[in-house]
């Protein structure tokens, strides 16, 4: 999740460079991780009695880095898929994996709304309306801080919060 700078500096330029700073941006790791989240993935794939709880939360984990790669389509067609499963299939499942279902898709809520708000900034950037597109990825973030505030987790509200907080920046 990308974080914003303090909300002291006022400059857009140390702005983009503090954020950088903070979150040692290595599209290189990211590669790495997608290739050792692929590989734990087929293993999963292969087993006879695949674990579809852990598969999903690779395809999660992938989704989270697509996303941080800038690779919007491919995050938003793997948070769906993830979705999906937790709405549909793991109902039918043992009941701790429809417990560890439900904890999952707050986080994947949150990673379908920020693959929709910067499908929705991208269109923005071609000169489009976008409104009914940040209008969708705000309804999943609201989800999102909805299903956080929910169970109790004050530390993914805060920081959902902090991620979708207008700065003075922004104005």
């Amino acid at each position: 999740m990308i974080r914003r700078p303090p909300r002291s500096t006022l400059s857009s330029s140390s702005a983009a460079s503090d954020v950088y700073k903070r979150q040692s941006f290595n599209l290189k790791a990211y590669d790495d991780a997608v290739g050792y989240a692929t590989k734990a993935k087929a293993c999963i794939e292969a087993t006879k009695n695949k674990d579809m709880a852990k598969l999903m939360e690779v395809n999660e984990f992938i989704g989270h880095i697509q996303l941080k790669q800038g690779k919007l389509k491919d995050a938003k067609v793997t948070f769906d898929a993830v979705l999906s499963w937790i709405d549909v299939d793991s109902k039918s499942a043992m009941p701790m994996v429809s417990v560890a279902a439900r904890e999952m898709r707050r986080t994947v809520l949150l990673g379908v709304g920020l693959s929709i708000e910067a499908e929705a900034h991208a269109l923005v950037a071609q000169g489009s309306d976008a409104k009914s597109v940040f209008s969708n990825a705000l309804d999943r973030l609201v989800e999102s801080l909805d299903a956080h505030i929910e169970a109790g987790d004050v530390h993914s509200v805060r920081d959902c919060l902090l991620y979708t907080s207008p700065s003075p920046r922004d104005s």
